[in-house]
């Protein structure tokens, strides 16, 4: 029972040491579990990390080599420079890209790891992370900007004051393929980010009027003279004109006029590409359950997707 008090007391005093302190630095890195019964192998920038700490990231590794599932993480301390590291657990090797459900389960695995990583040091206040690239930075970068996000916009008090951790990829110089492939990673997290934010907004605020001029100015800035963007917002008249009543209905609901945003992009290599439609629906509800949020989710990601491309 002490031994459990001291370790419970120990955490509380790691905890509030690296809550007062600013700047610090923090890694997470991956490990792939063994045939053998707890064996394991670092990821090469791991290993890396571990040459240039003489070996001493293996060694505590060694201890936690059985519970380093796909998934897990375990925070080590007085490595380096950094004030913490994140070993995170990749599960076995494989090089099946593809399952059956059309999943890039590696790909997938290192989002996961990368998450896991970043979440857990941005716990411990982290304000700075550098993420292995999991031999995928892409998928590592997506993983990490995700696992950052937080809806703060409208917080009060200490939530607003706390911001997400500055993202870096480990030991990689810019310019670097790795390096465009993480900056690639971190535009498609920001974009469902976005998506992400615009869903949490209550109804109030974003109203559909206020929706489709947020949307327009958002994709209007992403534009250029070489990208064939067009936006255009449909007023109340022109739906009536198009006889579209079960939209209507629905409005009818709200004092709010409904608005219909129509969005096309054309490569300039695919002109005489056949067209893709997509349609999302974004309902505003005062009240949000997993599946009122799927279908206000819907209208955002579409338009994320635009940015994205």
């Amino acid at each position: 029972m002490r031994s459990l008090w001291k370790r419970w007391r120990y955490a509380q005093l790691v905890k509030r040491q690296f809550s007062s302190q600013a700047g610090r630095g923090s890694l997470v890195v991956g490990v792939y579990q063994s045939e053998r019964e707890g064996a394991f192998e670092l990821t090469p920038m791991a290993k890396h990390f571990d040459d240039s700490v003489n070996g001493s990231l293996q060694e505590m590794v060694k201890k936690h080599a059985s519970m380093m599932k796909v998934g897990d993480s375990r925070i080590f301390y007085g490595l380096s420079k950094y004030d913490a590291v994140a070993v995170v657990g990749l599960g076995p090797k494989t090089t099946d890209a593809i399952s059956q459900e059309n999943l890039n389960e590696p790909s997938e695995t290192v989002r996961q790891a990368a998450a896991v990583g970043v979440k857990a040091l941005h716990q411990l206040k982290m304000n700075s992370i550098q993420v292995d690239p999991f031999s995928d930075p892409e998928a590592a970068a997506e993983g990490a900007c995700l696992a950052a996000f937080a809806f703060r916009r409208l917080k009060t008090g200490e939530e607003s004051r706390t911001v997400p951790p500055v993202l870096q990829l480990y030991d990689e110089p810019e310019g670097s393929k790795q390096s465009s492939k993480w900056q690639i990673g971190l535009i498609k997290a920001a974009a469902q980010n976005l998506a992400r934010e615009w869903m949490e907004m209550p109804s109030n605020i974003m109203t559909p009027t206020h929706f489709a001029t947020t949307v327009t100015e958002c994709l209007q800035a992403a534009s250029t003279d070489e990208i064939d963007l067009h936006i255009t917002t449909r007023d109340e008249t022109w739906i009536r004109e198009k006889k579209m009543g079960a939209f209507l209905s629905v409005a009818k609901g709200s004092t709010e006029e409904p608005k219909l945003l129509e969005i096309s992009y054309r490569h300039p290599r695919a002109r005489d590409a056949p067209l893709l439609v997509l349609v999302g629906k974004g309902k505003q509800e005062t009240r949000k359950d997993e599946h009122v949020e799927a279908h206000v989710l819907a209208c955002p990601a579409i338009v994320c997707l635009h940015q994205i491309i």
